[in-house]
């Protein structure tokens, strides 16, 4: 995987989440599909994790990512679901990422990656 330099505007747009703690997340219809949507001019978060829908905020400088206040609705879950593996990723402290050439956004807690996530087609 070739890294490109960090640049938060790179976040901006739909991320799908391929994996979560090294295991991948199962393939869902894409309204149902757990997702991060970043917004860098207003650094602004959104998304839906498979079971709710999630907002918040984040802060992206050089290649370290915080996410401030994240909340989310109570919508009751029926079925699997990675809701509470991806609440629990986006509260990890000192993340970093890595965006690849090939349009992945790799997660990191120190060395291990956390979740993996893809662009989605704009």
């Amino acid at each position: 995987m070739s890294a490109v330099a960090p640049n938060p505007a790179l976040l901006n747009g739909r991320w799908q989440v391929s994996t979560l703690n090294g295991t991948p997340v199962p393939a869902t219809d894409s309204t149902r599909a757990a997702h991060l949507i970043f917004d860098s001019a207003t650094g602004h978060l959104s998304g839906f994790t498979s079971c709710n829908r999630l907002m918040g905020s984040y802060t992206a400088t050089g290649n370290t990512l915080s996410f401030g206040q994240v909340g989310s609705t109570r919508m009751a879950c029926l079925g699997p679901n990675v809701e509470q593996q991806l609440l629990a990723v986006l509260n990890t402290p000192s993340l970093t990422y890595q965006i690849s050439a090939d349009n992945q956004l790799t997660l990191l807690s120190g060395a291990t990656p956390v979740a993996v996530l893809t662009r989605a087609a704009q």
